[in-house]
């Protein structure tokens, strides 16, 4: 089989979108929800109808989940730190570009579409891509090698759906109804990427919701089964990594075809997954494209910046039990949420002899965690610093202490700001009103 070689037609069009939605955030500066802190109903619905696929709605009604490929953009923006949460009006935030953004902005075609896959494929948390999906279906969300086994045969522009095409084969069939069904958000987000046109059906079975995007049939392009060829070389399960962190998902079993015994699963491969993470992440990709297309170090440059900590930050906590009892704590960008926690111990003259997590959305027991180092379930708190979060002046999340009692405390973020002489250690700077025993006496 010839080695496909992708054109600029194949992958303009993620592109094109990607630059009109960062000159929509660059232009208008949009406040973002207090919730959740994404785009609001009348920002969406006016970015939808700037590009080049727009979701069919009828007015500003909707929540950004709504829109995929904007919900797609959003978050290869903010993990890639293209733009990064500021303060706005009213303690909301709004994104601003940053100094990396102008770097992509220099990048050649071929190079921005590899920089915003890897993002994708590396980095984004299925939980961000896909909100409101349910525990059935994270298990397909996160795992788009395995449909790309079931269609690794298919040819360019044939409409693949399950029963017809010639498959009749139930372990094919059986599986493709299943994506079909509940993964139609990661096949979107494919097809942003240029690996496949697809059509929706309108048939809801009473689990699903309205929002789901229910597929009939995926359409695959030349470049896109060359793309999903070469992804099974990169294990999503190994190379995703909120995923792979959180353990939720393992390699898919790999699937083939032998003229005797029909589609079964082989031995594990012989090769470990330390060894294929060890491999420079665009390298089976790269005979994909033109030849020095992609300029991958540049690519590395980009991701690089993330791992150096913005050394003269500094960050100020309000952390409040009620609003008459209150420490204001003062860190460096260096510091970690375990070193909060430390913090937070200290201030308030607690004993640091139980497990904690702080909850970034606000809602205990939410997904949205960073646990003890302690327990058992990551990602952990001491793994994180504080400039490697999503931290604007008035944004709140919980610290949760003592998984039995629950004591709970709201923290602000009052100030992020420049320092010349960030703190070594966290600083005490304020309080207000008296500790409450941890272990009161009922006697």
């Amino acid at each position: 089989m010839r080695q496909y070689v992708a054109t600029e037609q194949d992958i303009s069009r993620i592109v094109t979108d990607f630059a009109t939605f960062c000159s929509f955030l660059k232009e208008k500066t949009p406040l973002l929800s207090k919730r959740h802190a994404q785009l609001g109903k009348n920002d969406l619905f006016s970015l939808n109808s700037l590009l080049s696929r727009p979701v069919d709605v009828s007015g500003p009604y909707y929540l950004q989940a709504k829109y995929p490929t904007i919900n797609l953009f959003f978050y290869l923006a903010m993990t890639s730190g293209l733009f990064a949460y500021a303060s706005g009006r009213g303690n909301k935030a709004c994104l601003v570009p940053t100094a990396k953004l102008e770097k992509y902005e220099a990048l050649n075609l071929f190079t921005k579409y590899m920089f915003l896959f890897r993002i994708y494929w590396t980095k984004l948390d299925s939980e961000d891509l896909y909100p409101d999906a349910y525990p059935g279906q994270t298990i397909y969300l996160n795992a788009p090698d395995l449909l790309f086994q079931f269609i690794e045969n298919a040819h360019p522009g044939e409409k693949i759906t399950p029963g017809i095409s010639g498959r009749q084969n139930d372990i094919i069939d059986h599986y493709l109804t299943i994506f079909f069904n509940v993964a139609g958000g990661m096949i979107h987000c494919l097809s942003d990427f240029g690996f496949w046109e697809y059509e929706q059906t309108q048939s809801q079975e009473r689990y699903q919701r309205k929002s789901d995007i229910l597929v009939k049939s995926i359409i695959p392009s030349e470049f896109g089964l060359a793309m999903a060829r070469a992804c099974r070389n990169r294990p999503y399960a190994l190379y995703n990594e909120p995923a792979h962190a959180r353990g939720e998902v393992r390699p898919a079993p790999n699937f083939f075809s032998t003229p005797e015994n029909g589609w079964i699963i082989p031995d594990e491969s012989d090769e470990s997954p330390e060894e294929e993470l060890i491999r420079p992440f665009e390298e089976v990709f790269l005979p994909l494209f033109p030849e020095d297309a992609i300029n991958s170090a540049a690519i590395d440059e980009l991701l690089a910046e993330d791992d150096q900590p913005k050394k003269l930050m500094a960050y100020v906590f309000k952390v409040s039990l009620d609003r008459n009892c209150w420490r204001r704590i003062k860190l460096s960008a260096a510091h970690t949420l375990d070193d909060l926690h430390d913090a937070i111990q200290s201030a308030f003259n607690f004993d640091n002899d139980h497990l904690y997590a702080f909850f970034m959305d606000g809602r205990a027991w939410s997904k949205k965690a960073y646990w003890d180092p302690r327990g058992e379930e990551p990602p952990y708190a001491n793994e994180v610093r504080l400039d490697q979060l999503e931290l604007w002046e008035g944004r709140k999340f919980l610290y949760l202490f003592d998984f039995g009692d629950e004591w709970r405390f709201d923290v602000l973020v009052e100030e992020v700001r420049e320092d010349e002489t960030p703190p070594n250690r966290p600083v005490i700077i304020g309080k207000k009103g008296e500790a409450p025993e941890q272990y009161p006496s009922w006697e």
